[in-house]
């Protein structure tokens, strides 16, 4: 059975047989084939989700009718917001599948079965067209009066397809006058032409149609009643983001990542799983041109600790001099998730029995999956390129491979110490001045250098650091004890700005570098 999915869990997916072959059945005692079956489909039902705002581009369409002029059909477009809330246990009459609190208050002979409901409410709704007659027009939902609605299963074991509907109090702006219905507009929900929703959100194509024949009373501004719609059809487009993207963020997560490693001489294979802690640096949300979110990332910290058959105790890190870069895109246009993330890593082994080890220096190791949010929500997999990757000693001599990679996101956790970045400055040092070079380079390594000067040598020799004392190569520690002459100061250099986050590697396109600033020669 296979099916090609879009979220975990499943929503609405059926896995199917791609070959419809008959699956034989044996008699258990005897072993004879006793019978076969066509196993075609198996569908996924998904629970109901937890509460949440749901926001859908729409088109509708409906007649309308003004006592003494003719049928106008109206057509708009625009987009809806629709609030609902969490799930809860309801009850449905066995027979009529009216809705119940107790059998009681099921007719005669049925008994009231449990049912998962959602109430919903639409909390806005603005559609625009254009009539040859009434002109430009818009189709609201009313600002005064609440447009509310249910989602209820229909039976107590399945959550789809579930009868859902809406009591909409709709108003009507035209050149000619404006209008609102007198009641609200009850409209059922519809997967193409079934009843029920098979989905929440609603599937793009669902539409919510009022009863065919069914004539609702408009009122013009006076409260007079002054004609009908009838036969409205609201179809839903793909849902989109309700919420903005969300700004820059570091932080800290567990996790584990699973490796297949191969040492050559002498031969030896093992599968490790290595705990451990990494930082990461997400960066601001942009726009790359098609309407998707996208946000830089950088892996700027990473430690793992485990031991291997093939090379004893063993340290994982990120490599210090090597941007382990990324990117979050959203797969489609509006929509914050779910969303396409992955991470370019460049990692260092530091083995017991082995000495240090490195993947390529100029390949990184490309780790994807797809995310619901940010950060990755615990039980994210990142997957590895599927490849064969390189592995060399401190002499860059290939000395093995590893063949799968798997990373699997835990918790998030405070950052550990050894992931802060710190400058211990003596008490009496004086005026500090803090600099930042921002898009001037790739920075000293994921782990930032620091440099210290004066900054009457920097004002006369043209702002070029040239004078400048490396103080922290490659921190996340360093201690200044030295002091300024009387009536001077001291500044103090980052190499480099990621996004907010001071000190990191650059975020020039098309992408994080790898140089050096060229201002800035005291740290080597």
């Amino acid at each position: 059975l296979e099916r090609t999915i879009h979220s975990l869990p499943p929503k609405n997916d059926p896995y199917e047989n791609p070959f419809v072959d008959p699956i034989v059945l044996f008699d258990a005692a005897t072993g004879a084939p006793r019978a076969r079956i066509l196993y075609e489909r198996h569908h996924v039902d998904p629970p109901f989700p937890p509460p949440g705002n749901d926001c859908f581009p729409t088109n509708l369409g409906l007649d309308l009718q003004i006592f003494g002029g003719p049928a106008t059909h109206l057509q708009a477009s625009g987009p809806i917001t629709v609030q609902r809330g969490g799930p809860y246990s309801s009850g449905r009459c066995s027979g009529s599948q009216s809705i119940c609190t107790t059998t009681a208050s099921c007719p005669p002979g049925e008994t009231c079965n449990p049912a998962q409901t959602i109430d919903t409410e639409m909390v806005s709704m603005t559609l625009t067209g254009s009539d040859p007659l009434l002109g430009p027009y818009q189709v609201r939902e009313s600002p005064t009066r609440q447009s509310t609605g249910q989602t209820q299963s229909r039976t107590p074991l399945s959550s789809y397809a579930a009868d859902s509907f809406f009591d909409i109090f709709v108003d009507i702006d035209t050149t000619q006058g404006s209008f609102h219905t007198v009641n609200p507009a009850p409209l059922s929900g519809f997967t193409g032409p079934q009843p029920g929703v098979r989905n929440i959100p609603p599937d793009p194509g669902t539409s919510y149609r009022s009863a065919a024949g069914q004539d609702i009373p408009i009122a013009n501004q006076s409260g007079q009643v002054v004609g009908a719609i009838r036969n409205i059809d609201h179809s839903l487009q793909p849902p989109v983001s309700w919420q903005p993207p969300p700004p820059p963020e570091k932080y800290c997560f567990d996790s584990w990542i699973t490796l297949k490693i191969t040492i050559y001489n002498p031969f030896c294979m093992d599968t490790i799983m290595i705990p451990g802690s990494f930082r990461i640096l997400r960066g601001g949300p942009t726009d790359p041109g098609d309407g998707r979110d996208l946000m830089k990332t950088l892996m700027a910290n990473g430690l793992l600790d485990g031991t291997s058959q093939c090379g004893g105790a063993l340290r994982l890190s990120l490599a210090p001099t090597r941007a382990s870069s990324g990117e979050v895109r959203s797969l489609a246009p509006a929509e914050n998730f779910p969303a396409d993330s992955f991470f370019d890593v460049f990692v260092e082994l530091d083995s017991a029995a082995l000495g240090h080890l490195n993947t390529d220096p100029n390949t990184p190791t490309h780790m994807r999956t797809t995310i619901n949010a940010v950060p990755p929500e615990s039980g994210e997999i990142y997957y590895g390129p599927g490849t064969v990757i390189p592995i060399y000693n401190a002499a860059g001599v290939q000395i093995g491979e590893i063949l799968e990679v798997e990373h699997i996101v835990h918790g998030q956790i405070t950052c550990p110490p050894i992931f802060h970045r710190t400058l211990t400055l003596d008490a009496g040092t004086g005026i500090i001045i803090i600099i930042a070079l921002p898009g001037s380079g790739g920075g000293g390594g994921v782990l930032s250098d620091v440099a210290r000067g004066d900054v009457a040598q920097m004002k006369a020799g043209g702002g070029n650091f040239s004078a400048a004392t490396c103080i922290a190569n490659n921190l996340p520690g360093g201690n200044d004890p030295t002091r300024p002459l009387r009536g001077r100061a001291f500044y103090y250099v980052a190499r480099d700005v990621f996004d907010t986050f001071q000190d990191t590697w650059n975020t020039e396109e098309p992408g994080q570098t790898g140089n050096r600033d060229t201002t800035l020669t005291a740290c080597p």
